[in-house]
């Protein structure tokens, strides 16, 4: 395993997929309603631990190794209902989203 592990990393994807799903699931009937609120539960139940050492992602994504970059990639393919051939693509995504994330996090906390 790298210096900083991959802990913080994984409760961010984890709130990634699950909204990625809820999303998913709003959208399944082509029309957003108010009856679709239900799905967010998940996500805002996971948003907690996904925020708290939400600093330690971008440390933890530049000290990726290749084992912590493959449990990236099974944790999302099992979270999130993607075809195989695009769990690469998606964890490079998710990995961008977080840094990205964090920057707006830090931004907002130091208005």
């Amino acid at each position: 395993m790298a210096e900083y592990g991959i802990k913080e990393t994984k409760e961010v994807v984890t709130c990634i997929t699950a909204l990625g799903n809820a999303i998913g699931k709003a959208l399944e009937d082509g029309d957003l309603s108010i009856g679709d609120i239900g799905y967010l539960i998940d996500p805002m139940i996971k948003a907690p631990a996904a925020f708290e050492n939400i600093a330690q992602v971008p440390l933890e994504i530049a000290n990726l190794d290749p084992e912590e970059a493959n449990e990236l990639k099974e944790q999302i393919a099992g979270e999130f209902d993607i075809p195989q051939d695009k769990v690469e693509e998606i964890v490079e995504d998710a990995s961008d989203i977080a840094v990205r994330l964090f920057a707006f996090v830090m931004k907002l906390r130091d208005m």
